[in-house]
Parts: C-alpha cells; structure tokens; sequence
C-alpha cells in the first residue's frame, strides 16, 4: 500500500484538533497510523473527508506514473499494458449535437475575424459582460426546461431569464459561489451520502464541513429521520449553513416519490435552511423520473408555497449539450429575490468575455430536448449492457463475485463492489483501497465511494458511457 488509514479515524480527529495550529503542518505518529494533516492556513481546521480525499489523489497520480512508466508490467493474459482506462471522470459523450458542432465552428470563425457585429443581442446591444441576457434566456430554456410540469402531480414553473443568473466555466463554479453566500464561522452543509465527488473540496474552499446524511444503497434515498435529525442538530448549533442535494444522483440516479420531495421541502423550510440542489447530470434521466425539489409545491403552515421560491437549482451545458473548453458555462436559477441578488453580486467577477458568450451560445441554441432524450437513452443502454458484462464475470468467477451498488437504471455511471471474499483475499481494508488496486492491478481509474460521504461502503464509481484511454474517447473502451 503507498498509504495507511486508521481503521477509525474519529479518535485521530480529537487527538489531532488539539494539536493543530492555522499555518501548520501536523505530523503525527500514532499506534495505527503515521499519516500527514494539510491544515488550511486561513481556516484552520480539520476535515477529514476533504483529506483523506486529498491524499487519495495525490497517490492516485504516483501509482498512474509507475504503472505508465514500467513498459514491462503484464496486464490480462499476457496483454501490453495498454494505457490507463479513465472511467474517473464525468465525460458525458463523444459529441455534441451536429446542429451546435457547426454552430460551434461558425463562432469560433467568428471569434478568429473579429466579426464583433455579431457579438449582439437579439436588441442589437452588445452582449452584456455579466448574465448576458442572451445566455439566461437559453439557460431558462435549454437548461431549466426541466421544472416546468416534470409530473402529473407537479405542475412546476416555467423558469423565467429574470430568476436565472449564469457565469464562466461550469456548474461547479457556481456551486463554490452559492456556499460562499451562506458561508459562516464552523458551518456545516448536510447532503445526502452519494453526492459529487469533489463537494468536500468545494465545502473546504468556501471554509465549510459537510455532513454525510446516510443512504439506503438499495435504493440510493437518505434516511428521512436522519436528515430531521441532523437538521435540528445542527440549526440548535447554529452551524447549519446549507442542505445540498444532488437531483439526478451523481453516482446513484435516486427517484424520489412526490410525497418525499414535499417531506425534503417541509423540512428545510421548518428549519429554515439555505437549499442548493445541483441539477448538471438533468440529461441522465427522465424529468418525471428525476423531480426537481424546486418544482414541487408543499403545504406549510396553512400555505402552499412553491420551492423554487426557497431552492438556488444549478446547472451547466457540459453534460446535456456536452460543451467543453472555452464553451462551457455554469448557471443557476431560484424565485429567491434577496438570495438572487447577493448571489449576482458575487458573481460579477471575473466577467463573461464576450467571445465565451458567443461560443456558449451557439452549444445551447442549437442543442435540441430531442438530443437529450436520445443521450438518456444511450446511457440506459449502456447500463444493460454493464449489467450484462457483470453477469458474465459472475458465472466464470462465481457467484456475486462483482455486485452492482444501488440503483442503476439511469446514469453515465455504475458503481461496483467485490465479494467480501474477495477483498479479505486480497486484504482490501477499505474503498480507498480498492480504488488502489483497480488502478495499480487493473490500469483502471475509477473512484472511491469515499469520495461520496460512504467511506463505509466498499465500492468504486466507474464511467459506463463515455471512459478515456490515452486521450481518446472510444466506443471501444
């Protein structure tokens, strides 16, 4: 192993809180463990997810340079190594629509002949340098289609441009935003373990601790006591600063019942807590299939009150229209006028370049609801055609060998286990460390359930639809 965990690193934490000091690194040798803490100079404090999640990467980059570096290493019967597979990343597809492909082209020609009269609004204006109107309007279009009417008891909204904000580069920007709005001293978030992999990182940026609310892996939905647990602990702290939910799950596609969605929704209003859903992965599944919290109507107090007036929803082109680069934006909507505003505040720098507009905007003009219905059903496709794979190592290896995790109907990701057979032989202690030895045995670069608030749980992410091997995506990988 290039790293050892404690088995339970909850002792650790207390022993380590005593010690740490801002603007220190604290290196600490211990009966089970000799590990290294990057305290944050600015926060000074310690999250242990955010961590180990931390150290898991930075092994993952020093086992994928030995295995890359060692021509000689033998992978399957005698096979050349032949590249690491990345099944890590979230890479939706191979191509964009061919109407925004040529779109794309046209205004990248436009860009290179400085053909600035183009650079316009349908007004003649110029594009505007912050939430050009152009861009909110395709957002509310394209992006946020899916909270008016999802489902027969849903009636939704119809988002208008004037609820939606947008900024450069991705949904995950956005996010960082969003915390940083509700940001206070020892703030917690509660999500729902299986969430994406990186929100611990975007908790630690915005100076926040998240809070894994448990899930039932069978069908991927939280513990509902848990959560009304959780949320009245921690508002009697006065430490709750946010409940984040992601809606398509990201690993796990969770459908969630109406009724379970206004049970979420009466909660977070008890309580009174900021709620961000991310809705990137809305391509993923069918509307009715994947209700966004923010179009559900609940009963509250003798009123009935719409989410969307009290939910920030985010998204993205990268994953339905499948922008890359310089193309990709991030946006979000909410009815919350006060939340709004401080969120266009803080999203007023750095600016939208005008060439990122009109790039942007020809990924979504042209991108049609068509295209994204056809995208899900590729990915269900290739979930059938995973499972079908799974089954067939079962019955050469044995039964259950490998054994799917949670729902997997939809989603450009599966994720996997191995019998505990398997991993006692193999003296896998942890999912960090099956994460390990996919890469190191297998070249194949997937991700740890740790990542998702399920350090617990002894199963791997991997990219079912669109993986990479040596810079290139392939049907055949």
């Amino acid at each position: 192993r290039l790293h050892h965990k404690p088995k339970s690193y909850k002792n650790t934490i207390r022993e380590t809180k005593k010690m740490a000091t801002p603007g220190h690194i604290v290196n600490q040798t211990s009966e089970t463990a000799q590990w290294t803490l990057d305290i944050s100079s600015y926060f000074g404090r310690f999250d242990p997810m955010y961590t180990f999640n931390k150290k898991a990467l930075s092994r993952k980059s020093e086992i994928t340079k030995i295995i890359k570096g060692d021509c000689s290493l033998k992978f399957g019967i005698n096979e050349e190594f032949p590249g690491v597979l990345d099944s890590y990343h979230g890479d939706p597809s191979f191509h964009m629509q061919d109407e925004s492909k040529r779109a794309v082209t046209r205004a990248m020609e436009d860009i290179q002949e400085d053909r600035m009269w183009k650079f316009v609004e349908s007004d003649g204006s110029y594009y505007a340098r912050a939430n050009p109107k152009i861009l909110r309007e395709l957002a509310a279009e394209k992006l946020f289609h899916i909270l008016d009417h999802p489902h027969p008891q849903v009636p939704g909204i119809k988002v208008p441009p004037s609820d939606v904000l947008v900024y450069p580069y991705s949904d995950t920007c956005v996010i960082e935003k969003v915390l940083a709005s509700v940001s206070k001293s020892k703030g917690v978030i509660l999500s729902p373990a299986g969430f994406y992999k990186n929100n611990s990182k975007l908790a630690f940026n915005a100076g926040l601790k998240i809070v894994a609310i448990p899930i039932d892996l069978q069908t991927g939905k939280m513990d509902f006591d848990e959560m009304d647990r959780l949320l009245q602990l921690y508002t009697h702290q006065g430490t709750l600063c946010c409940f984040l939910m992601t809606i398509p799950g990201n690993p796990l596609v969770v459908e969630y019942t109406v009724e379970e969605l206004q049970r979420i929704g009466c909660a977070v209003l008890k309580y009174q807590v900021p709620t961000v859903v991310d809705s990137i992965f809305f391509s993923s599944a069918p509307a009715d299939k994947a209700i966004q919290l923010a179009a559900v109507e609940v009963e509250f107090e003798g009123k009935t009150v719409l989410m969307h007036d009290h939910v920030v929803t985010t998204s993205g082109n990268s994953k339905g229209p499948r922008a890359s680069g310089p193309s990709k934006i991030g946006a979000l909507c909410t009815g919350n006028g006060v939340w709004r505003e401080k969120l266009a505040l803080l999203m007023s720098c750095p600016v939208i370049q005008r060439e990122t507009t009109h790039i942007a905007r020809a990924t979504l003009e042209f991108c049609t609801l068509e295209f994204y219905d056809r995208c899900c059903e590729n990915m269900m496709a290739q979930q059938v055609k995973a499972r079908k794979l799974i089954a067939d190592l079962n019955e050469k290896y044995g039964e259950r060998s490998i054994s799917v995790v949670g729902p997997s109907t939809y989603s450009m990701f599966m994720a996997i286990a191995l019998s505990d057979d398997l991993c006692k032989k193999a003296g896998i202690v942890d999912s960090w460390q099956l994460e390990d030895f996919f890469l190191a045995v297998g070249g194949l670069d997937s991700v740890s359930f740790a990542f998702f608030g399920c350090d617990d749980v002894f199963a791997i992410r991997l990219n079912t639809l669109c993986p990479e091997r040596n810079g290139y995506k392939k049907e055949e990988n």
